[in-house]
């Protein structure tokens, strides 16, 4: 991550931090909120074979996103507008190029020698947890609804599709948070590098214009609960073990 976004990082979660102290719920929107059909499926064995879909209480991990008509959301929005115009080309290759989340979206932590497809247990691993997780972040988006960005502000223009989900909390920035502290228990001495990474996706869907600093910070703290709570599950340690047996053949 170059400067600019190590200092813009800075500036917006800083923002943020006093944002997601608004613990009132935000009153009804004149605009309609987005529907909730871009939310991903999963089968039903992959929604709770770690977790259930309610094994965490979403409202003591999240306090409620600003209104929509408050002063905290209005700054957030200006910050955003602030941030389209200094979006760069390459900008947009690094939110494009990026891919799903996954184990290639951390080659670049890990190292060339670390191979995704010499590496199936734990791509499976990593598919089987954010499927579990994405239960529980689907009913986070359900319960809050809240409207995206450019809903808000017209002068918004995101630089990729735009989602049909709400807004609150970002699925992005809580599945590459999770992703990256699974990888953390695979590769413990890359947890800072991991974390980091996650956290920078999740900011480029700020970038992106989809989502407001508040969501991705959201979506960092649902991510890190989620993530502690699989973590403590008797079948994800069994498959953790599994992953971690062939990780040591490639990486001694």
């Amino acid at each position: 991550m170059n400067t600019r976004h190590n200092i813009t990082l800075g500036f917006v979660f800083g923002l943020t931090a006093t944002l997601l102290g608004c613990r009132t719920a935000p009153p009804a929107s004149n605009a309609p909120a987005p529907a909730m059909s871009g939310m991903t499926s999963m089968s039903p064995a992959a929604a709770g074979k770690y977790i259930a879909a309610d094994a965490l209480d979403i409202q003591a991990v999240l306090k409620d996103p600003p209104a929509n008509d408050s002063a905290a959301t209005r700054s957030e929005l200006d910050r955003m507008l602030e941030i389209q115009g200094a979006r760069t080309a390459e900008d947009l290759q690094r939110i494009k190029g990026d891919g799903a989340i996954a184990l290639r979206l951390f080659v670049g932590v890990l190292g060339t020698n670390v191979k995704p497809e010499a590496l199936p247990v734990t791509e499976a691993l990593l598919a089987a947890v954010g499927g579990n997780a994405q239960a529980v972040i689907n009913k986070a988006k359900t319960h809050w609804n809240r409207p995206r960005p450019w809903v808000l502000e017209s002068r918004l223009h995101p630089c990729i599709d735009k989602p049909t989900s709400a807004s609150y909390p970002s699925d992005r920035a809580a599945q590459s948070r999770i992703c990256a502290v699974v990888l953390g228990e695979l590769f413990p001495a890359k947890k800072a590098q991991l974390v980091a990474k996650a956290d920078q996706v999740g900011f480029d869907r700020v970038v992106a214009g989809i989502h407001f600093p508040s969501d991705v910070r959201a979506g960092q703290d649902l991510g890190q609960a989620i993530a502690a709570k699989i973590l403590q599950s008797a079948a994800f340690k069994v498959d953790l073990a599994a992953a971690q047996a062939e990780v040591a053949k490639m990486v001694p």
